[in-house]
């Protein structure tokens, strides 16, 4: 229950409550990782074998993360870790120079700080956040959603981006600079409640390289 560092590993069937500060430095195997509203979980992911829900914080300082994570707290991710199993969380952060390559639902809040990159995998579904870093697909059938706002500072490149339950079908390849403003462009944008996306010197307006249908 007290603030540790743990470096002797623990196995088995069973679940591992943390209430406070856990710095881990070995082996955790075991069938659930409760954090609670008050505990933090410090590991690098690839010495995690266990389902996590994470109701408080969760850091993952580098690895490769199998471990379905759930929950209504904070992953953050401060070195470049590679997930190969879904995250559901309230707020997701990356931090500054760290590459998170994932298949990601934020419930809430997603922030991707300056120099920072997603790397979408499979989908990446947000409720709303903002992004100062980078966001790009793995593969042409990843899909990016937004529920609400996001607010693009940085750089957004997909094919394909679900913004409140619509699909738009990106094209980056155009640059249609002469027809449309960059204002006018921007509006339209607003209007979708997204901010600046996918770089907007090369898109134009709906009707021309969106398609664009309710699902």
């Amino acid at each position: 229950n007290s603030n540790s560092s743990f470096s002797k590993g623990i196995t088995g069937t069973g679940t591992i409550n943390i209430k406070n500060c856990l710095l881990n430095n070995a082996t955790i195997k075991q069938f659930n990782i409760l954090i609670t509203s008050s505990g933090t979980l410090n590991s690098n992911a690839n010495n995690i074998d266990s389902n996590i829900i994470n109701n408080g914080t969760l850091l993952f300082n580098g690895g490769t993360n199998n471990n379905t994570i759930t929950g209504t707290g904070l992953t953050q991710i401060y070195n470049d870790v590679s997930n190969q199993a879904n995250i559901t969380q309230n707020i997701l952060e990356i931090s500054a120079n760290t590459n998170l390559t994932a298949t990601i639902t934020v419930k809430e809040s997603l922030i991707i700080n300056d120099t920072a990159k997603i790397i979408n995998d499979g989908k990446l579904i947000i409720s709303s956040g903002t992004n100062n870093g980078i966001i790009e697909q793995n593969s042409n059938t990843s899909e990016m959603s937004i529920d609400k706002n996001l607010i693009n500072n940085g750089t957004i490149n997909q094919n394909t981006i679900r913004i409140n339950n619509k699909l738009y079908l990106v094209e980056l390849d155009l640059s249609l600079e002469e027809n449309y403003t960059k204002e006018e462009r921007e509006e339209f944008f607003r209007e979708k409640e997204v901010y600046k996306v996918v770089r907007l010197d090369t898109l134009e307006r709906e009707d021309k390289i969106y398609s664009c249908y309710s699902i």
